[in-house]
């Protein structure tokens, strides 16, 4: 069971990585003759995850852009107090990094739906071709 041990992910994985990775497997089984039918619908299903990512990743950035705003509201309505002025900075240097990741994963989604479309193409084409071959 080495392959699932948690040495290199226990903090986390890389998801764009992760996605780049995938991206490049997916073009060489596409380029190598792999079924694109079959690789269609492992993507969608990989889509989907990326999708359930990008929506949780969504409501946490939501989550602590409302939660700067209503602290930047406490800064400003208390005299503006040293402790809650760190806990605003902090607040927003982390909207800041969801934003930022936020902002890569909608991207990774957009892109994987092109690649699902050029799969869609390309599975039509296969399917054309094969049927009109004697």
């Amino acid at each position: 069971m080495d392959r699932f041990e948690r040495k290199k992910d226990r903090f986390g994985i890389d998801i764009m990585g992760t996605c780049r990775r995938y991206e490049n497997d997916l073009a060489q089984r596409l380029e190598s003759g792999e079924d694109p039918s079959r690789l269609l619908n492992r993507h969608l299903e990989r889509l989907r995850w990326l999708q359930h990512e990008r929506l949780v990743h969504f409501l946490v950035t939501s989550l602590t852009a409302v939660c700067s705003i209503l602290l930047f509201m406490l800064f400003v309505s208390s005299s503006q107090t040293p402790g809650v002025l760190a806990l605003l900075l902090l607040m927003v240097v982390l909207t800041g990094c969801y934003l930022f990741h936020y902002f890569r994963l909608e991207n990774a989604v957009q892109h994987w739906y092109h690649i699902g479309d050029i799969l869609d193409d390309e599975a039509r084409k296969r399917a054309r071709d094969g049927q009109s071959k004697p």
